[in-house]
């Protein structure tokens, strides 16, 4: 049975566990909320994690969507929120303007305001000479950073990792998340996630689910590119200190 299979029968989270470990999502902290339909993209809603409590965010597009995942599911940001407040610049006609950025990331490292965009139409517009005339004009109180991110800057690795990581925070915290760290802490180095879980005593499914767990809290860090899979190696967050923060 593959990974994937094997998590897709596990049991759904238990709402009526002690302590509860999922509470509905605040709501949306976004200054605008897209409209409710469109013929040119699509709509979509996702709770996010960022600091410690589930909200819900609203998104206008597949590409946004995706991004959010990423977000949310790799960068651990202490702050994300969509359709920010909006920044005023001079164009470069000489008049005043106002632009509403896609997101407002804060991670442990910087603040960052967010366009997103599909390559092609930044391409066909030529729009990146006026996100770098709006960057240059927005206050430090603001951001320390502007970035105009496309689908060609999106790994698809990086989704799909992500979605993984927010995926185990719907489970509470298992037992099994002892034995496997322990195992790891014990291990001469760098351990394969199969064999890890193996050394634990643990189902394969649980323990992925629990290995996931580690990681998103940064107990476990990966040593491998690509996509996360039971062949890929972790090692223990004390035996390889953690990466600089993003």
């Amino acid at each position: 049975m593959d990974i994937q299979t094997a998590l897709s029968n596990l049991p759904p989270p238990n709402p009526v566990l002690e302590p509860a470990y999922w509470d509905d999502p605040d709501a949306s902290e976004g200054t605008r909320r897209p409209s409710a339909s469109s013929r040119g993209s699509a709509r979509a809603s996702l709770a996010v994690s960022a600091g410690n409590r589930f909200r819900m965010m609203h998104v206008e597009s597949s590409l946004e969507y995706k991004w959010a995942v990423v977000f949310d599911g790799l960068l651990k940001p202490l702050h994300l929120v969509e359709q920010p407040d909006v920044v005023e610049y001079i164009d470069f006609d000489g008049f005043r303007r106002t632009h509403r950025f896609d997101f407002y990331l804060q991670t442990v490292s910087r603040r960052r305001l967010v366009e997103i965009k599909p390559a092609v139409k930044v391409r066909k517009y030529n729009l990146e000479p006026k996100f770098n005339h709006i960057a240059a004009q927005v206050s430090a109180d603001r951001a320390d950073e502007v970035i105009l991110l496309t689908d060609e800057d999106l790994c698809p690795d990086a989704v799909y990792n992500a979605q993984l990581l927010r995926s185990s925070r719907r489970y509470p915290a298992w037992d099994i998340e002892n034995d496997i760290l322990a195992a790891a802490r014990g291990a001469d180095g760098i351990v394969r996630i199969r064999r890890l879980i193996e050394t634990a005593g643990a189902e394969i499914a649980s323990g992925f689910v629990a290995v996931l767990s580690l990681i998103d809290r940064g107990l476990l860090l990966v040593q491998d590119e690509g996509r996360i899979t039971h062949r890929s190696r972790v090692a223990a967050a004390e035996v390889f200190p953690i990466r600089k923060a993003y």
